[in-house]
């Protein structure tokens, strides 16, 4: 009677393992900018990436200092 529990235990956890599994979503996001080092990229790239990596170029010396950042939030419902 044991065995049959623990059996039936283990085929439920590895059922749920599976569905929950299919549920997840996974999302790949890319972040290019031209500004890459502007402290306030880096922080959206964490806030928005899960392990961001980074490809740089050019490096930090190509930034210009007339570069300004705008970030404008889009609602998707509302998006056409």
């Amino acid at each position: 009677m044991m065995m049959v529990v623990v059996v039936v235990v283990v085929v439920m956890v590895m059922m749920m393992t599976m569905m929950m599994m299919m549920m997840m979503v996974v999302v790949q996001t890319l972040l290019f900018s031209a500004t890459l080092h502007d402290p306030i990229i880096q922080q959206l790239s964490q806030t928005i990436q899960r392990f961001p990596t980074w490809v740089d170029l050019k490096g930090k010396d190509a930034v210009p200092e007339t570069v300004h950042h705008v970030l404008v939030r889009v609602n998707p419902k509302k998006v056409r």
